[in-house]
């Protein structure tokens, strides 16, 4: 996972796509992301979420690689543009069929509709998220604003709650915090809390998540960590 002391741990979210978008030759086009839509871990992504991370990569000359199963390990094509309209992110991208089995499988499978969609690899910053302001804050729907875009990629099912429960380890395995954020989504996906109550939770525990310092835990903080490992059987 890709680090800095500003920004989230890598995060998912997944989108689908007909299989009749997929050309002969490989290509597609498709929308990556669906602006002002509420997704199913309560995040609704901002028009123009996405500018300032297409700008740096393009500033970088940096691709934005087309994975199999958020494998960094098996890119299996590639995007050859991202643009953002009013409706969301539309890429144009493709699978390199003859680069390998991998590729020819990922190309059959989307081309038939048996896997499950794309899922978009991201960080977001610190001051890239908020409360959505439509919507009550015990409703826990979020506003993301501002989302680095690490990668795409064709998945199976939706990776959301793995990729959440990874985002808190890799916090606790380097001797900080998770973000008020991802501790709220361990509270509701894995602890069984609710929507409701985790929020609150996670406001009330915002002092600490807030101490992120590998190595400068309070005791109260640490007793927090202990407990968010020991939920994840860490």
């Amino acid at each position: 996972m890709l680090k800095h002391a500003n920004l989230k741990e890598k995060r998912t979210l997944d989108f689908s796509m007909k299989a009749d978008d997929v050309k002969d030759d490989g290509s597609f086009v498709c929308y990556a992301s669906i602006f002002n839509n509420v997704d199913q871990g309560g995040d609704v992504i901002a028009p123009g979420a996405f500018g300032a991370s297409l700008a740096d990569a393009k500033a970088e000359d940096r691709l934005i690689p087309l994975l199999w199963q958020h494998n960094r390990d098996e890119p299996i094509g590639g995007w050859t543009k991202f643009t953002e309209d009013e409706k969301g992110l539309k890429a144009e991208g493709y699978i390199l069929e003859k680069a390998g089995p991998v590729e020819k499988r990922a190309l059959a499978h989307l081309k038939a509709g048996t896997v499950g969609g794309f899922s978009i690899g991201y960080r977001l910053k610190a001051d890239g998220y908020s409360v959505h302001p439509d919507y009550d804050d015990g409703d826990g729907i979020w506003l993301l604003s501002d989302i680095d875009l690490r990668e795409v990629s064709l998945v199976t099912m939706p990776m959301n709650l793995e990729a959440r429960l990874v985002s808190v380890k890799n916090a606790l395995a380097s001797s900080g915090m998770p973000t008020q954020r991802d501790f709220e989504f361990l509270l509701r996906d894995a602890c069984g809390f609710t929507r409701k109550a985790a929020r609150d939770l996670s406001i009330a525990c915002r002092p600490m998540l807030q101490q992120v310092e590998p190595g400068a835990s309070s005791g109260k903080s640490t007793k927090l960590l202990e407990s968010i490992a020991s939920a994840l059987e860490f």
